[in-house]
């Protein structure tokens, strides 16, 4: 309140309703899919879909590659359907450079060793 009501205003940001549903859609479908497994086969088999998606969402490739998680997708059902990210603007598909060590340094929180002087 120091600021006065402008600083509420530039955090707060009204949501229409429906981009809300949007959002909240795959969690909603995801939800509703574990409930009715756990309806038909017990609750071992969502517990079991959840430590495999863990599994699967932790596997990556070195830094600066980007990784696809096929896993990941086809385990929670995602290679079926086609996005707009499949064929338009890829962020995959960019050009830059990585400097591999210093990437695979910071993703392992390795530090370089310093010289002795």
């Amino acid at each position: 309140m120091r600021m006065g009501f402008a600083s509420t205003n530039a955090t707060s940001e009204v949501v229409h309703p429906v981009q809300e549903i949007q959002d909240n859609h795959m969690r909603t479908q995801r939800r509703t899919r574990k409930q009715m497994l756990r309806n038909i086969y017990g609750s071992h088999f969502p517990m079991q879909l959840q430590m495999e998606e863990t599994i699967l969402s932790q596997f990556q490739r070195a830094p600066g590659l980007q990784s696809s998680m096929l896993g990941l997708s086809t385990q929670m059902g995602l290679e079926t359907e086609i996005e707009f990210e499949d064929y338009l603007n890829d962020p995959e598909f960019t050009e830059q450079q990585v400097d591999f060590h210093a990437a695979m340094e910071a993703r392992l929180g390795d530090t370089p060793m310093k010289r002795f002087s």
